[in-house]
């Protein structure tokens, strides 16, 4: 058979096609399954985002309340100096000067941010003379209030004023008396101006309190002071509301949902459209295509790629069924595969036989032809070797019958030429001559074995053989029957009958029945 295609033919491009191929035709209801779980569960996951998202309670800000204190201070000059002209007021000095400005003014502003709220508002303002440590441990303490002032009802962004004088000069010596009557000055002596703002009422519907302090921390020095301000526990709240949303979704799940369902839905649509259209199915010249590549990439070891000339190929031959059997055959042989791409075949020489492996195509017609041509040759031998035991036994009887007569012909040597002249007609698949078959090291297959391109051939030659040996038997019959006409002229001049010729001739009457 003449061969079509090569492994090597097949790219690695087309053998990855064919086994993917053959893998969807073969896991076509499992991946139709897949699919279509693919497709639920895109379905499921974007059910929500896009057709009913959930609800979740947040906390959103509806109003922030924020206190707003302010303290500030300042000074008027009251005596001539070289610098500053009587009467004018210093405002948020860091230092004052106790000669020209012994009074200090300060002003307390409180107001407040809100949505909306009423708070009661009331403001102390005290003198604190004290004594501490490095640790802030009080020695001993004294408290005077210098104002006081209240409100009630302070609406958001209006703002409640107070104001106190304080002359700094006699500050320093009412510690020196305390000290005094102590008898002890201990620690470091402080003056403060403390102011107390105590709120409470309703912001934004919610209730608040709150109490915080303000400061002017005096530090006199004798001719000079300084003032520093700051304020503690200011308050501060943001109001919040619970709501329910619509949840957020990631653009994974908004998105991703749909792309699964359209995959889902293209892979069904898709592995449908290759069954119907028979796009999947592979063919039986694809599958040995690819069984032979594969083959040959497992055993490229053994492998070499060459031309074998037709001088290599005159001794006897022995087909192998397939390449692995072949390259055992070399691996036994220590011998290498010889691939000819011109031949279309796998060759291992050794010596002056040859093992050929011939990956050819065969289709199933092929196959039911090879088949066909077999039969016919099986029945053809058969009809021959029934016409040439039938003949023989004629020949047999005949010269039984003409013992006496015809002695330059003997039994055995009729049966030799008609033995010899079968074996050259029918033998198929041994060598011609009546010589004994060859066989390889296993003992199991002759060197000679008729190929399927050979069959026409060996029908014809069978032919030849049969039309000869019926010519042979129809002279011999010729010569024997007229060996028969001269006996039986001898016996009618005669007038005898020949013994063995009655034996003959009784032994050949039916018996009688008795009655």
């Amino acid at each position: 058979m003449t061969r079509t295609h090569s492994p090597d033919e097949l790219t690695t491009d087309d053998r990855r096609q064919i086994r993917l191929r053959a893998l969807l035709d073969r896991r076509f209801l499992l991946l139709v399954g897949l699919f279509i779980a693919i497709v639920v569960a895109g379905g499921w996951l974007a059910y929500e985002p896009h057709v009913a998202p959930a609800t979740i309670e947040d906390s959103q800000p509806t109003g922030t309340w924020e206190e707003q204190p302010t303290l500030s201070h300042q000074a008027e000059i009251q005596r001539a100096n070289p610098v500053f002209p009587v009467g004018e007021t210093l405002r948020n000095q860091g230092l004052y000067y106790t000669r020209l400005s012994p009074e200090l003014q300060g002003t307390y502003t409180y107001a407040y941010e809100a949505p909306d709220g009423e708070l009661d508002t009331t403001v102390d303002v005290f003198l604190v003379l004290q004594s501490v440590d490095d640790d802030g441990n009080v020695y001993w303490s004294e408290r005077e209030r210098l104002e006081r002032d209240s409100i009630e009802g302070l609406q958001p962004g209006q703002e409640m004023q107070l104001s106190f004088d304080l002359n700094v000069s006699d500050v320093e010596p009412r510690i020196e008396a305390i000290e005094s009557g102590l008898g002890a000055s201990p620690g470091t002596s402080e003056a403060t101006v403390v102011v107390e703002t105590t709120v409470s009422g309703t912001v934004n519907g919610e209730r608040i309190s709150n109490r915080h302090v303000g400061e002017y921390v005096l530090e006199p020095t004798g001719s000079t002071y300084s003032v520093q301000t700051n304020t503690e526990n200011v308050g501060e709240r943001t109001f919040t509301e619970t709501v329910e949303i619509d949840e957020r979704y990631g653009p994974l799940r908004s998105y991703g949902s749909l792309a699964l369902v359209v995959f889902g839905l293209v892979g069904i649509a898709t592995l449908g459209y290759g069954r119907h259209a028979d796009l999947l199915a592979v063919t039986d010249d694809e599958r040995r295509l690819l069984e032979a590549a594969s083959q040959r990439e497992e055993f490229d070891d053994w492998i070499s790629v060459g031309r074998v000339e037709e001088a290599d190929l005159e001794g006897p031959r022995i087909e192998i069924a397939n390449l692995e059997g072949l390259v055992d055959v070399a691996i036994d042989s220590d011998r290498r595969v010889i691939e000819d791409p011109q031949q279309g075949a796998y060759y291992v020489v050794e010596g002056d036989v040859y093992h050929v492996y011939e990956p050819a195509d065969r289709t199933p017609e092929d196959d039911n032809e090879i088949d066909e041509d077999e039969r016919e040759a099986a029945v053809g031998g058969e009809q021959r070797n029934e016409a040439a035991d039938s003949l023989e036994s004629k020949q047999a009887s005949r010269i039984k019958m003409s013992d006496g007569v015809t002695d330059d012909v003997s039994e055995n040597e009729r049966r030799a030429a008609a033995s010899d002249d079968v074996d050259e007609g029918v033998g198929d698949g041994v060598l011609v001559g009546g010589d004994p078959p060859l066989f390889d090291d296993a003992g199991d297959r002759p060197f000679f074995e008729n190929r399927d391109s050979e069959d026409s051939d060996n029908s014809t030659r069978d032919e030849a053989a049969f039309d000869e040996l019926s010519s042979i038997f129809d002279d011999q019959e010729a010569e024997d029957y007229g060996d028969e006409r001269r006996l039986e002229d001898n016996l009618n001049s005669n007038g005898e009958t020949d013994p063995g010729v009655e034996a003959v001739d009784a032994s050949d009457e039916e018996p009688e029945e008795n009655d």
